[in-house]
């Protein structure tokens, strides 16, 4: 039998050696590294589901903050003050970042990020924790590329890949990643968005198109 416990123990003390080093720190209170930026933050969080005595199951959340993007939504949606700067630009798992087989990982669904390792004691987690070590590089390469806002507009403008789910603003943070990046893309971006939005609450659509209209007329400021 594993407790929740350990398991956030020797993940920790994994991840603490491969990335304090480059600037994060330890938040043990909210279960992740962060590192402070001159636009956001940078962060790896444990995600957790206990199931003891039975087993454990976690990931890595690799986090991407932009606060040009995030701090205008936040304002444009009206989200809660206590919620604020929380929000995340571009989020992947650790097994996203790699091809290789990941022992003890088992997907929940054909959702993205609903992967979870899934471990019963101590040597499968020691097992799982060796099999990562040389994907935390990978980690470390993400935060490089994904710190440049013209990647992450690139990655979801462009490319059009899968992005983060159950996110009811992502047509709005596309279209203002569009609008920091490529200014072409944004009436593009917004002729699919009205399709994303529907089904948002009356509330917010509203919103989202005050937003597009401010940017239409270049009346926004990060």
């Amino acid at each position: 039998m594993i407790k929740k416990t350990e398991v956030r123990e020797l993940v920790f003390n994994q991840l603490i050696k491969v990335f304090e080093s480059t600037g994060f720190k330890f938040q043990k209170s909210k279960n992740r590294l962060l590192k402070k930026t001159d636009f956001g933050w940078l962060a790896i969080e444990l995600l957790q589901v206990d199931y003891y005595p039975v087993m454990q199951k976690f990931n890595y959340l690799f986090e991407v903050r932009h606060n040009s993007i995030e701090n205008i939504l936040e304002e444009a949606f009206e989200l809660r003050k206590d919620i604020r700067n929380t929000r995340i630009t571009l989020l992947t798992l650790i097994d996203e970042l790699t091809t290789a087989q990941v022992p003890y990982l088992k997907n929940l669904s054909t959702v993205r990020s609903s992967a979870l390792f899934e471990v019963k004691a101590i040597e499968e987690l020691n097992h799982v924790l060796k099999a990562i070590e040389p994907i935390l590089n990978q980690g470390i390469h993400f935060f490089e590329k994904y710190s440049d806002l013209r990647n992450i507009h690139t990655y979801l403008n462009i490319e059009k890949k899968s992005e983060m789910p159950f996110n009811p603003y992502i047509g709005a943070q596309k279209l203002l990643i569009a609008y920091y990046c490529d200014k072409s893309l944004k009436e593009e971006i917004h002729l699919n968005n009205l399709e994303e939005i529907l089904p948002y609450i009356d509330n917010e659509k509203a919103q989202y198109l005050n937003l597009y209209n401010k940017l239409l007329s270049e009346n926004i400021n990060s």
